[in-house]
């Protein structure tokens, strides 16, 4: 606790001799300069989290510049004038807040269109608007959280999905070779591919299953056999087992998932229905970091206390 209230201590010293050197530069005198310079150079060695600080003004006409610190520390190369420094989109910051500034002192209209102080934009928008569209440092923060929370949730879904549609396709490859099923890995390839399709896949592959035995095999009861021990392992897969691997990480309320199911498909085909359920994921994420839609976020998901949840299967 103590370190951290000295190094803030450390932090608002610094502030205020940068602030000084801002207001100084060129009109305070040489050893003013100097010893402020040296003092930023003291207390910069006490903050390694900062290498290095560029301070730069324009008075009368001219640019004066000032740098301290190290713009490579690992090979010791001193900051200068011409280091530049990533400054993650704040000049929209900055923008907002002189247009702001000059709209008090009477010198700009906020409510008149940005082409009337930019003609070559030739933008209608008023400079009210695009202040307010320019985003803030919590939206920008939301969006990274929220790209960074799609990404987990999208990764591991494809990740969790892949392995158990593998094993299911091995398992439902082992009982169709006993049931002497020909082509029973390019069946288990099949079974594996659709099941990343929730309902229609399985049901997909019930049918075709179903026909391709009866014409296998003369005995129309070991015909059935086929489709009905590949429904039931599709049933155990799609009830028991996944909801108990991926619980209620990638839950999706399952009418929500059905309607949206049959409108991708409907959109893009069979790449629809692939993608269905990553894009309804990213949908429901979205909606639970924006304010306003955490209702939509709520009927997309599946609360714990529904009787009806369900894992995407």
């Amino acid at each position: 606790m103590r370190g951290r209230i000295r190094s803030y201590d450390r932090r608002m010293k610094l502030s205020i001799a940068l602030l000084l050197a801002l207001t100084l530069l060129g009109c305070a005198s040489n050893q003013e300069m100097r010893d402020i310079d040296r003092f930023v150079n003291t207390t910069l060695q006490t903050l390694p989290e900062i290498p290095s600080i560029g301070l730069a003004i324009v008075h009368d006409g001219k640019r004066i510049a000032r740098a301290y610190g190290y713009a490579d520390l690992a090979r010791r190369i001193p900051a200068d004038a011409e280091t530049g420094y990533y400054n993650g989109s704040n000049t929209k910051a900055y923008t907002a807040a002189m247009v702001v500034m000059l709209a008090q002192e009477g010198l700009i209209d906020l409510d008149a269109p940005v082409s009337k102080y930019i003609p070559e934009l030739h933008l209608d928008i008023t400079l009210r608007k695009l202040v307010h569209a320019l985003p803030r440092l919590n939206d920008r923060k939301r969006a990274v959280e929220i790209a960074r929370e799609m990404e987990r949730q999208i990764s591991g879904y494809l990740f969790y999905t892949t392995f158990l549609n593998v094993v299911f396709g091995a398992v439902v490859g082992l009982l169709l070779w006993a049931l002497h099923m020909p082509s029973p890995f390019l069946w288990a390839v099949v079974a594996a591919v659709t099941k990343y399709v929730p309902y229609l896949g399985g049901l997909v592959c019930t049918v075709v299953l179903g026909l391709a035995a009866l014409l296998v095999f003369p005995d129309p009861w070991h015909a059935l056999l086929v489709p009905g021990v590949f429904l039931v392992v599709d049933t155990v897969h799609g009830n028991f087992i996944l909801p108990a691997l991926m619980g209620k990480r990638f839950t999706i309320n399952t009418s929500v998932l059905f309607v949206g199911l049959l409108f991708w498909f409907y959109l893009w085909g069979v790449a629809g229905a692939l993608l269905a359920v990553p894009m309804m994921v990213a949908l429901r994420i979205v909606c639970e970091r924006v304010d306003g839609l955490s209702r939509v976020a709520l009927f997309l998901g599946e609360e714990d206390e529904k009787a009806g949840d369900h894992a995407v299967s």
